[in-house]
């Protein structure tokens, strides 16, 4: 058996009085701004990165993956 539900049920949910939204929205510009520079390429197409490109390292890149916590940690 099917039923539809109109809009009205759910819009008082959303009323910025029940979601405490008491400020004003934050104003956007109308179009976003051109980007400045070029772009350029670090890595070939086979994806290596090119000679004289770092790699970037992040607070994630030694983070260990679970497969390594699973299977190379020591049992004591």
């Amino acid at each position: 058996m099917s039923s539809s539900y109109s809009a009205n049920q759910y819009d008082s949910a959303f009323k910025p009085h029940r979601l405490q939204n008491w400020c004003e929205t934050k104003h956007f510009k109308e179009r976003p701004s051109a980007q400045v520079g070029r772009t350029t390429f670090i890595a070939d197409d086979r994806g290596h990165l090119l000679p004289g490109v770092g790699k970037v390292r992040s607070h994630l890149s030694s983070f260990p993956s679970s497969l390594e916590v699973t299977f190379f940690t020591v049992n004591i």
